[in-house]
Formats: C-alpha cells, structure tokens, sequence
C-alpha cells in the first residue's frame, strides 16, 4: 500500500511539472530512454528514425499513461509507462546513455525481441552509499539483462556490471570524450596554462546527500592556494572550469579560496567545451572528476590529488582499488612534498615521455575508443 501511493504521488508530481503530450508516438527503428546528451547519439543514428523517452519530466504522454493504466499493473507504475511506451512504437532497439536505471536491465523480460544497448556514463563507488550499487545488491535475485554494455574499463566490468547484469560487455571508456575527437596538432598548440576541474555541488544538494559542505571540499581547500603560486612562480596562468549550471554561486566559492588573485574562470555550457580546455592545457589538475579521468584517456598531462577518503571510506585511492595510494600522476598524501614531486614531473616530462610512462595504466582507468569506433561497429551489425 505504501508503494501504490508513493508511485501515485510520483505520477501527479510528473504531469504537474511537464508539458504534456496526448498523440501515440510513431513506429521507429530506435529508442533512447533519457533525452539528456541525445544529440550526440543523432551523429551515428538519423534523428528521422529516433523516438525519445524523456524521463526527467521533461514531457509526459497522456496517450501511453492511458494505456499503462489500463494494464492495472500499479506495483511500479514507472516500468509500465516505458512498458507501454516501447509497445506503442515498437523498436527494434533502445539505447541509454545514462547507466545506473535498474529499469533498464529489466526490459528484456518484457520485450524478448528488443535489443538493448547501455553505456556507462560515469563513476559508481563499490558502496552501499551509492545508489545503483546498492539497487543491483537488492535486485541480485533478479534476472538483468542487456544486450550490450559499454563500460569506461574491466575494473567496472568485472567488480560491479558483470556481478549482477546479464550481457555482452565492450570496454571502450566514454562515449562523450571518444565523441569529443581531439582537435589535429594537438600537442603543438598547448598553451601555458594549468587547468583545475571543479566539481562544485551546490550546498543544498550536498546537504540532501549527508555531506558538510566544508568537509566535502577538503581537498579544494588545501590544494588550490598551493596550485595557484606553482603556477604563478613556473608562469602558468591558472583556470578553473566550472561544473555548475549556476556559475555565480560555483565561482565566488572559489572566489574565497583565492583571494584577490588573478585566474580565470570557465563557465559550463551545453556545449562541453571541457574537453577541449583540457586538450589546450599544459598541465590539468582534479580531485576525481570523471572529467579528470577522461583527460588522461585523451592522452593529456593530468593530475590528481584526491583527500577525500577522509570524509568517507567510499572515496578509496583515487577512484580505484587496484591503484597504490600514489604514483605518477595521482596522490593521496596530503604533503608539499606530494604536491611538489607530482606537479614537477608534470611540468618537466615530455608528451611522448608522459604516454610512454603511463598509457599502459591508463586504459586500466579509462580507455579511449575515438569516434565511438565499436558502437559503430554493433551498429553496423544490427543494421545488416
């Protein structure tokens, strides 16, 4: 019973904050389930033969609530509008670039014929704090099922996806940085600058979440002041790229870290120009920002340092447990004498040097497919 309201609860909140649709959607070859970045899959799908499921009340189609309805399936409401929705268009696949949805491993049992492609589309901490570990651990009875996976590295495939989901995996790293391709001559054109990724969270979602907000941001307090002045004594300029959609409130917290101090700040857009930022940096630096792993598959010098396991034993040696606390390009250590040995091998190694010295680990933490190589190539084979 207390399920039966909290989904009814969930579908009145859903039609009272979405524009509303009444006509059946049209048969067409695919499905993306979540609009967010669904115009990067409109470079190797034509937009024509797309339909998508919004699912972030976006929109709302009265026509496929009717019909779920009608179903009198009330114990998960959710599954049974996409259900009905997947019925009423009739795909022959559907694809989501936003992984951790249990849903959606759970929609072949319902639609044996449909082919399912997701991809991960980020960290997800082997702890019960984390949301979609902690939903596969519950559902692990459970039959889940994809046709493909496309994972960032085998830490993920054999620790967390291949423990509880039934599929074919590809390792390929992102979709989004192998989409971004790295602009020719790269490497001739880099600019004398040091770049921090941010991963500003605004305060009240931190709070939500059970985190204070100080403490949360305890690497940022200590290793920025310190970032700033190696830059200003080796002539680097320094740059922060935002994470925030409200840029005023991510840059004047930074604002009070370094104060009266000359650096520049990079606003995020819907354009994800991060990932050019960091091809253009001589030097970038971050704490565990999925953006900072996404650097180092794109083969740029990039730096972590990462405290956070103090705040929380989730946050384990810079996102990974098969990693020492601190090698090449990553530390754990709070010490000058951490910050100085990494920051100084970055500046003085060489490209070339820097690829030769630690690739092989690299595609350990994230691999590189540009172009989304092997998504083409499943693609190819569906087509056929």
């Amino acid at each position: 019973m207390k399920n039966f309201f909290y989904n009814y609860k969930r579908l009145f909140d859903l039609i009272s904050n979405s524009k509303i649709l009444f006509e059946k959607p049209k048969k067409k070859k695919f499905l993306i389930i979540d609009g967010r970045n669904k115009e990067l899959l409109f470079k190797y799908l034509k937009k024509e033969d797309c339909n998508i499921l919004y699912t972030r009340g976006e929109f709302f189609n009265l026509y496929i609530a009717f019909k779920s309805l009608l179903n009198f399936n009330y114990s998960n409401i959710h599954l049974d509008y996409i259900n009905q929705y997947i019925r009423s268009c009739d795909p022959k696949v559907c694809i989501t670039l936003n992984h951790p949805k249990i849903y959606f491993y759970k929609l072949k049992k319902f639609h044996k014929n449909l082919i399912t492609i997701a991809f991960q589309n980020g960290h997800t901490h082997l702890s019960d704090r984390d949301k979609f570990f902690r939903e596969l651990k519950k559902k692990s009875g459970d039959v889940l099922k994809a046709d493909y996976i496309f994972v960032q590295n085998k830490f993920f495939l054999n620790n967390l996806f291949k423990k509880y989901i039934k599929s074919k995996y590809i390792s390929f790293g992102s979709f989004k940085n192998n989409y971004y391709l790295r602009k020719k001559n790269k490497f001739s054109k880099l600019k004398k600058k040091i770049i921090f990724i941010s991963q500003f969270r605004m305060p009240e979602n931190l709070k939500k979440i059970g985190y204070e907000y100080k403490k949360f941001y305890c690497t940022e307090y200590r290793i920025l002041p310190k970032l700033y002045n190696f830059a200003k004594m080796n002539n680097y300029s320094f740059e922060i790229l935002g994470s925030e959609w409200s840029f005023e409130t991510e840059k004047k917290f930074y604002s009070k870290i370094l104060i009266n101090k000359n650096w520049k700040f990079h606003k995020r857009t819907t354009k994800n120009l991060s990932y050019f930022k960091t091809d253009e940096a001589d030097i970038s630096v971050f704490v565990n920002s999925n953006l900072g792993f996404e650097s180092l598959a794109r083969g740029n010098k990039s730096v972590s340092f990462n405290f956070k396991n103090e705040i929380n034993p989730m946050y384990y040696n810079f996102g990974f447990d098969f990693l020492n606390k601190s090698g090449k390009f990553w530390t754990n250590e709070d010490s000058n004498k951490e910050f100085l040995r990494l920051m100084n091998y970055a500046k003085k190694v060489s490209i070339k040097r820097w690829n030769k010295d630690n690739m092989s680990l690299i595609k350990k933490i994230m691999e590189n497919d540009p172009d989304n190589k092997k998504f083409q190539n499943i693609l190819s084979k569906i087509r056929n």
